[in-house]
């Protein structure tokens, strides 16, 4: 009968743990504190001031997930230089807005470490994109003509990201965000990572279909949108379908 029992316990572990064990575990499941979001948890490469205005498919089987301040001069940009803080919880700074993990940075300081550089800012924009090339050329020609660098582009979406006549920043889940400026706002770096990630989406998807690259107009949209798994990897479907859309397809 004991080969029986530690069957039961190997497929339920938590029936010989007590709740405080549990709780314990649970607490130090990095999985738990990003909600599970494996994209939060990926290494990114360490990567001027732009809110676009308001903008105004077929299915070829191919599968989808689901799936959807102050400037960085405020006061808690200092602990951008504190030694030993890259990508870790500083003591003493405070907690994370969405995972009560420990702080990493404020919002508006974390954009000089995801995009210290425009080489490294177009990084982490690409992976913002979900790695569609075409979606970034067009995001990246449209920066250009507005004078405007990523970091920049964050920057001046951090300080009133949901101003009145655009769409709202496209958060892939829900946060506890204030309505007004974000660039205060502390975060662990995942969640940080991902907040940053959701803007470089928006500002993409707020460009209006007159200002678009010739190549981008008109376009129909993808049934997976942002989350199309296609688009990083197939670039006829990535340049003949818009993904600067929401999912339309649960699955």
């Amino acid at each position: 009968m004991l080969w029986a029992v530690a069957a039961r316990e190997q497929a339920d572990p938590g029936r010989g743990r007590s709740a405080a064990a549990l709780a314990e575990v649970d607490a130090a499941d990095v999985l738990r504190a990003a909600d599970y979001d494996l994209g939060c948890l990926r290494p990114r490469a360490p990567a001027a001031r732009f809110v676009g205005p308001a903008a105004g498919s077929d299915d070829e089987g191919e599968d989808g997930d689901s799936g959807s301040g102050g400037s960085a001069d405020d006061a808690s940009s200092s602990e951008a230089s504190e030694p030993g803080s890259e990508g870790a919880g500083v003591p003493g700074l405070g907690r994370c807005f969405h995972c009560t993990s420990p702080a990493w940075r404020s919002l508006g300081s974390a954009v000089a470490s995801v995009a210290p550089t425009p080489p490294e800012a177009s990084v982490f924009a690409r992976d913002a994109l979900a790695k569609n090339d075409f979606e970034f050329g067009v995001l990246e020609e449209w920066l250009g003509a507005q004078g405007c660098e990523v970091a920049a582009a964050l920057e001046s979406v951090l300080v009133d990201p949901n101003p009145p006549g655009v769409r709202p920043v496209a958060l892939r889940d829900p946060r506890a965000l204030p309505r007004g400026p974000w660039g205060g706002v502390l975060a662990c770096r995942p969640c940080a990572t991902s907040v940053l990630g959701d803007v470089v989406w928006s500002i993409r998807e707020r460009i209006p279909d007159a200002e678009l690259p010739a190549r981008a107009r008109g376009r129909a949209d993808c049934w997976y949108g942002r989350a199309c798994r296609t688009q990083s990897h197939k670039a006829c479907h990535a340049a003949r379908l818009n993904h600067a859309c929401a999912p339309r397809r649960p699955d």
